[in-house]
């Protein structure tokens, strides 16, 4: 674990030299960058836990909530689609709102009963309009990245398919590479050869503490038990590249000191610098991992640069969120219980389809005057059962 102390200590002073080189200070800016982003992700694995703790507690029985009131809703459209008449185009908005109801409710213990529902309203068969819309992803998958996909794959699992791109586009990358020349030019000789030095170097690291600290040519119990665990942690650090958890156990082994790092060849520390860089850039990636997924979890909005500092701020906003959608779907469950109410409703559903159908061709006309007059009590129960 990163300290304030070991990262002063790593650092090279500049009391005792009258400037710095841009290496030297490179290597500095570097452990600082490091360190912080070090310290975040330490934050953000000592907030998660409190963050599921939530998601457990607050989030999933209102998300239960809310979908039985959406299946309770489901089953009021049906009924009244049977009871109630419509004009053609109300029916048919009735029909693809519980297509779509019927779709997003479907799970493992009510799929015969939402595929029957579906079947009802779409004139069509559920399962054949499923493979001939997976036919047409696979298909268009397939084009655009020039990949294979099985017959039987599961297009449910957006997970699953992303997990497939990536394994095909890295299998891809490396057949390129395998098949590519070795490299031509100046610079990318001097870069291929910059990083087998830097992997050279932090193995010279490792190797010094492995000499230092290997516990079995200790005959004192209690420092062969602290070498041990000093091993296990170079161990580690080695195999994750994270140098700087190497430098941090030499200054605990004294192994290193601020003499040796002001003495430390400009060449040796661009070795360094490589690594550390590569370094900071996988935190900055797992970090960025961290909170795609509580994005994802939470529901926040796509672009909202969310960080450790307003994470909170975002998951009440969420909860809020989440209660509005509740008192939203049982306002309309009262709203439709009456057909001139079931009929405002539907045109409201109507209108945003088509506003969403304009909007995904960007072919909205500003000149044109929308006429709210009939949907206006109805602004919230037109944003798609939200």
């Amino acid at each position: 674990m990163s300290t304030d102390s070991n990262v002063l200590q790593l650092t090279i002073s500049a009391k005792t030299t009258p400037k710095l080189s841009a290496a030297q200070r490179k290597f500095n800016a570097l452990l600082k960058k490091i360190d912080k982003q070090r310290l975040t992700l330490q934050a953000w694995e000592a907030a998660l836990p409190l963050y599921h703790q939530r998601w457990h507690e607050e989030f999933m029985p209102l998300k239960a909530q809310y979908a039985e009131r959406q299946t309770a809703l489901l089953s009021a459209l049906d009924i009244a689609s049977d009871r109630i008449k419509l004009a053609k185009a109300d029916r048919q908005t009735l029909q693809a709102v519980i297509c779509e109801l019927a779709t997003s409710l479907m799970d493992d213990t009510n799929r015969e009963q939402m595929k029957a529902l579906y079947n009802k309203h779409s004139h069509g068969d559920f399962d054949d309009d499923e493979r001939q819309e997976n036919l047409i992803i696979k298909e268009a998958m397939e084009q655009a990245y020039g990949i294979k996909l099985d017959e039987d794959f599961d297009f449910s699992s957006p997970e699953a398919l992303a997990q497939h791109l990536q394994e095909h586009l890295m299998d891809e990358k490396k057949q390129q590479d395998e098949r590519s020349p070795k490299p031509s030019t100046a610079r990318e000789k001097r870069f291929e050869e910059q990083a087998k030095q830097a992997s050279q170097s932090m193995r010279e690291v490792y190797r010094k503490l492995v000499s230092a600290l290997h516990p079995d040519r200790e005959t004192d119990d209690a420092e062969r038990q602290r070498k041990t665990v000093l091993m296990q942690r170079a161990n580690q650090a080695y195999a994750e590249r994270n140098l700087l958890a190497l430098l941090e156990l030499q200054l605990e082994a004294e192994h290193l000191d601020a003499t040796a790092l002001q003495n430390m060849s400009d060449e040796r520390l661009l070795h360094y610098n490589h690594v550390l860089s590569e370094q900071y850039e996988e935190l900055l990636m797992e970090i960025s991992a961290i909170a795609f997924d509580f994005v994802r979890q939470f529901d926040v909005e796509p672009f909202a640069q969310v960080t450790l500092a307003n994470s909170r701020k975002h998951v009440n906003r969420a909860l809020k969120d989440l209660q509005h959608q509740l008192g939203d779907l049982e306002q309309l469950m009262f709203e439709i219980e009456s057909p001139k109410g079931l009929k405002r409703w539907l045109k409201a559903e109507r209108a945003a389809m088509e506003d969403d159908l304009l909007s995904a061709f960007g072919e909205f006309d500003f000149y044109d005057d929308p006429d709210f007059s009939d949907n206006r009590d109805f602004p919230e129960n037109s944003s798609r059962f939200k």
